[in-house]
């Protein structure tokens, strides 16, 4: 009987964009390169890594981001380097550009807000197709440095994506089973629907990162803890 609240998560100050840093990505992407990055503190199927390594090794292997010579999708994530490594090699059936197109970093860097902040604006799109979030910082971290996301609509990440720019929306279908605890069930993700994404994050990235650039100050402002705090109090009276 007794009422319940949710009292958001928010933003530090530290995430907010660099005219260097987007400078730097347009003059590589114009280049030909296409970096995207993706966090995920489990190998399990909370994430979408697995959908993601597969969609991205096939879009590589396809020409999908046609005049990106140098594709690049750099995995954070805590567990085993070879824990994706037959989806990879599966794929790209000795094609050593396809292979080579994907890295797995050091895990549990640690880092703190300025070189998280960093680190999301090294990269063009920071890629969270997940099928299980509690809130999802990161997508929200991201687009407050004013770097574009590609993430699902899905748990937790629908207490912000319709309401900000500079986003590639990935498609999740009807609740299945997920290995994240007895009976658990998350909305299905189909390998397909985050490849079409990513060809789509390529394609306009140009448009999304100029929006995700302008719509990053609503983020801070909206966003910040000071406000979410705020919010959570006026509902509480």
């Amino acid at each position: 009987a007794l009422p319940v609240t949710v009292w958001r998560h928010g933003v530090g100050i530290d995430f907010a964009p660099s005219a260097v840093d987007r400078a730097s990505l347009t003059m590589d992407f114009n280049n030909g390169d296409f970096h995207v990055g993706h966090l995920a503190s489990t190998t399990m199927q909370r994430k979408g890594t697995r959908e993601l390594v597969r969609a991205w090794c096939r879009a590589v292997k396809d020409s999908a981001f046609l005049g990106a010579h140098h594709p690049l999708l750099t995995l954070v994530v805590d567990g085993p380097h070879d824990a994706f490594a037959k989806d990879v090699a599966e794929i790209a059936d000795g094609n050593k550009r396809v292979a080579g197109s994907v890295i797995w970093t050091r895990h549990r860097w640690n880092m703190d807000p300025v070189q998280a902040a960093h680190w999301y604006r090294k990269h063009h799109v920071i890629a969270q197709p997940s099928r299980g979030e509690g809130f999802g910082m990161v997508p929200l971290e991201a687009l407050a440095c004013g770097v574009p996301v590609l993430m699902t609509m899905c748990t937790g990440h629908s207490e912000y994506q319709d309401r900000l720019d500079g986003i590639f929306r990935v498609l999740t279908g009807e609740l299945a089973p997920i290995d994240d605890g007895p009976g658990a069930m998350a909305p299905i993700l189909r390998e397909d629907d985050v490849y079409a994404t990513l060809a789509n994050a390529y394609k306009y990235w140009k448009q999304a990162a100029e929006e995700a650039a302008v719509d990053a100050a609503r983020v801070q402002k909206n966003w910040n803890w000071t406000e979410v705090t705020r919010q959570w109090l006026e509902e509480r009276s």
